[in-house]
């Protein structure tokens, strides 16, 4: 199996640029024979994966932050897939950006070495994937794959407000775009459709739509959620108030907050949520990425990759 690394040299604000010239011979040795690109502007690494998948099998290694493995999932998965077929090529990361929330779910070490080290010694593993609907702030429709989480309400808003600023740190941007999120915006009355029919009416600040564990540069938001089960794990946040919420921010981190008496858990195989006539637009991201705005709806594709994670 040929390899190809795609390195995102702008992740981490652009510090990924000057750490990977330092991580190269290890991949050679690592990784053995394998070829080299590097993304010039958003779009490439899921362009070279896609044809990297049409060329046969592949191993497909990202390097850099969750926004390169999107992109890079996004090239290997078929988005118009309905039967779960088994992938040829294979999956690999090397966490390098702001977030890293990914391979907080595999346990991967945040050294890039040992993190590179991990993924070329361990065994390709199946990999649910999340097919992701929603509207666009252009208004027109946006679907793509996500392999991480989909988030609503606070969540997307906190990425919108990322996404618009200087990336600095993991953790903190997050942090502070989730309190600005909190304090100019409401609980939004929602209509959660699940696969089997039901229906729950609910008013959510936060909707978490989980596939891995980790979002917001290291909340384990969705304790629970297992990468391979067939299910995606559902968290709502209800109408906490808001400096309750600000207090309870060590729950988010935890995963305790599913615990809390206004917030719900529960799993499903697709998700729609609808908000409400007359509600205030509510932002989606997926993976960490701006993902427009609800109605949305969640597919989970059962192992639709395979990861050496």
């Amino acid at each position: 199996m040929r390899t190809l690394v795609i390195v995102n040299p702008a992740s981490a604000g652009g510090r990924t640029a000057e750490r990977w010239p330092q991580l190269l011979p290890h991949a050679r040795r690592l990784l053995g024979d394998f070829e080299l690109a590097m993304t010039r502007r958003a779009g490439d690494a899921e362009k070279w994966a896609r044809e990297a998948v049409a060329r046969g099998p592949h191993r497909i290694v990202a390097v850099g932050g969750d926004g390169t493995n999107h992109e890079v999932a996004n090239g290997m998965v078929d988005l118009e897939a309905t039967e779960p077929t088994p992938p040829d090529s294979t999956f690999a990361f090397v966490a390098m950006g702001t977030g890293c929330d990914l391979g907080r779910t595999f346990d991967l070490p945040r050294e890039p070495l040992a993190a590179l080290e991990a993924v070329a010694s361990r065994p390709a593993r199946p990999m649910d994937a999340m097919r992701v609907e929603t509207i666009g702030h252009d208004g027109r429709p946006w679907r793509r794959i996500a392999i991480n989480i989909v988030s609503l309400g606070l969540g997307g808003h906190s990425v919108y407000l990322v996404e618009k600023r200087p990336k600095f740190g993991t953790t903190l941007p997050f942090y502070l775009a989730g309190l600005e999120a909190l304090f100019r915006s409401a609980p939004w009355p929602l209509r959660l459709g699940l696969a089997d029919g039901s229906r729950r009416d609910v008013r959510a600040r936060y909707v978490v739509i989980a596939n891995g564990r980790f979002n917001g540069g290291g909340m384990q938001i969705a304790r629970d959620a297992r990468i391979d089960d067939g299910l995606l794990d559902v968290i709502t946040v209800g109408p906490v108030g808001k400096l309750r919420l600000v207090a309870l921010t060590s729950q988010f981190y935890d995963g305790s907050i599913a615990d809390h008496p206004l917030s719900q858990h529960f799993r499903t195989a697709a998700l729609q949520v609808t908000p409400d006539a007359g509600a205030p637009p509510i932002y989606v991201e997926a993976d960490g990425e701006v993902a427009g705005l609800g109605p949305a709806t969640v597919t989970l594709l059962p192992a639709a990759l395979r990861v050496h994670a």
